[in-house]
């Protein structure tokens, strides 16, 4: 499972950047997966923060708008476990 969910976080990374670059924001976002990206972003909500990490197959977000989330990939599926 762990090809899969590498695939899975790539695609993420990907989106975030693109997303990010839309974002009315001075910050230069270039995510590179190793075992483990940690973006911080600064906005004028506060700051957004996300740990994605390949080793324990977990997404952790923490949103000044919406709060913090977590996301385990369990049997090629993205579970969200709060």
């Amino acid at each position: 499972s762990s090809d899969v969910c590498s695939s899975d976080l790539e695609q993420t990374l990907c989106l975030i950047e693109e997303y990010i670059s839309k974002m009315d924001t001075n910050e230069n976002v270039d995510l590179n997966m190793q075992d483990t990206a940690i973006l911080n972003l600064c906005t004028k909500e506060g700051a957004y923060v996300i740990n994605i990490s390949l080793a324990l197959e977990q997404i952790w977000l923490s949103s000044p708008v919406s709060g913090p989330y977590q996301f385990q990939y369990i049997e090629k599926n993205w579970i969200f476990k709060f």
